[in-house]
C-alpha cells in the first residue's frame, strides 16, 4: 500500500544535485497577511511516498489547497518509483490566493484516499493605521 512519509509546506525546497537529499527552508507554520484578500508569494510543498514491493511503479494523486474546508486550488502530481520503494515530489505554488484568516489545509490524495495533510495558521489581518497617507507641506 502507499503511505505518505512526508507532507511539508516551506518558503523552497532545494534539492541538492550530488546527494539528493532535499532541503526544506523557511518552513511555513503560520500566515500573518497585513491586508486580505491577498497572494501567498511563495509556497512550495514537498511531498515523499513509500510503497510496497506488490504496488504499481507510479501513482497519481492531487494536491489540494483548502480555506477553512472550502478547496480553492487543486493539482494533479506524478510519482515515480520505477523500481524504488520511495518517491518524491516537489510543488512550487506562486500566488496562491488568500481571501481570509483560518486554516489553510494542504491535502495530499490517492483517489479517494486521504494519505497526509499539513495544516497552517491563517492570522487575521494586521490592524494598521490608514494605508501609506502621505501628506506634503510647504
Amino acid at each position: 500500500m502507499i503511505r505518505a512519509r512526508v507532507l511539508i509546506c516551506a518558503q523552497k525546497v532545494i534539492v541538492d544535485a550530488r546527494t539528493n537529499n532535499a532541503s526544506a527552508v523557511n518552513i511555513i507554520e503560520q500566515l500573518n497577511p497585513d491586508v486580505v484578500p491577498s497572494q501567498i508569494p511563495e509556497l512550495t510543498t514537498l511531498a515523499v511516498l513509500d510503497r510496497d514491493a506488490a504496488d504499481l511503479p507510479t501513482a497519481r494523486c492531487t494536491l489540494s489547497f483548502l480555506l477553512n474546508g472550502t478547496r480553492f486550488f487543486a493539482q494533479d502530481i506524478d510519482f515515480t518509483f520505477s523500481d524504488r520503494p520511495r518517491s518524491r515530489n516537489v510543488v512550487d505554488c506562486r500566488g496562491l490566493p488568500l481571501t481570509g484568516s483560518g486554516v489553510l489545509e494542504v491535502v495530499l490524495k490517492l483517489g479517494r484516499r486521504q494519505l497526509a495533510s499539513y495544516a497552517i495558521t491563517v492570522m487575521p489581518p494586521r490592524l494598521s493605521e490608514s494605508p501609506s497617507l502621505q501628506v506634503t507641506t510647504e
